[in-house]
């Protein structure tokens, strides 16, 4: 199976995907699978991949994070799985299940969302979207081969109208597009995209694999001790000062 992780990342967020991308190697990222990073024109750390798409076709009246709409971009790369994290990430455990024959057939895979019935109740309402099949898009698999036109299917919509997002980017337009069709989501074990939010579900610390900061960068702030947020952005500073 052709495989890739992907990320994408420009600005200081290409510091981020440094460090993703050194802790998923150092967690036994497999040599076979294809290291991407959509955004720069050079890379030292992954293959750089220029987006031939801005998505200035796409006009959504609710869209308030245009640049969101880059992460669907992995979804044209041309591999049978796509693995695509948010450069704000962090691989503390084994993450093999992401590459595993495991994971099953569905078109996507992702780990449930339990706080956007918290921050976006009105809005889920007003679309008639089912809180409890919420998933975050900050990490997904994709099998290309399950639903091949995923892409331009979902762009299509988004401009026309037919799908619209709960927040201000991408991930309101992933689960009402997912939700609208009917299309079954294979759900990631939490532990694979630890969000750090109290509303999100929280697991003991053998469980956690990869950690996401959801909330501030850790390449911009410090968390101060008292925070419960602290020992997580302490590991990303490791893990960045670390040797190569």
């Amino acid at each position: 199976m052709k495989t890739a992780i992907v990320t994408v990342a420009t600005g200081d967020y290409l510091e981020g995907a440094r460090v993703l991308f050194k802790s998923l190697e150092r967690h036994g990222l497999p040599s076979g699978i294809d290291r991407l990073i959509i955004g720069p024109d050079s890379c030292a750390f992954a293959e750089p991949v220029k987006m031939d798409d801005d998505y200035s076709w796409v006009s959504a009246p609710n869209l308030k994070n245009r640049d969101s709409l880059k992460n669907f971009y992995p979804l044209t790369m041309a591999y049978d799985r796509v693995i695509s994290l948010n450069a704000d990430m962090l691989c503390i455990g084994d993450p093999s299940y992401l590459w595993s024959e495991r994971i099953g057939t569905l078109p996507l895979y992702a780990a449930l969302d339990t706080a956007a019935q918290t921050y976006y109740p009105e809005n889920l309402l007003r679309l008639e979207l089912d809180p409890l099949l919420i998933f975050n898009a900050g990490l997904y698999v994709y099998n290309r081969n399950r639903l091949p036109d995923l892409h331009e299917t979902m762009m299509r919509e988004i401009a026309e109208g037919q799908v619209q997002t709960y927040e201000i980017g991408d991930q309101g337009f992933w689960n009402n597009f997912f939700q609208r069709h009917s299309l079954e989501v294979g759900l990631l074990p939490s532990g694979l995209n630890y969000c750090l939010d109290r509303y999100m579900p929280q697991l003991p610390p053998a469980h956690q694999r990869i950690i996401h900061f959801t909330g501030h960068k850790p390449w911009r702030w410090t968390a101060p001790p008292s925070d419960w947020v602290y020992p997580y952005y302490q590991a990303w500073q490791a893990e960045h000062d670390r040797g190569d």
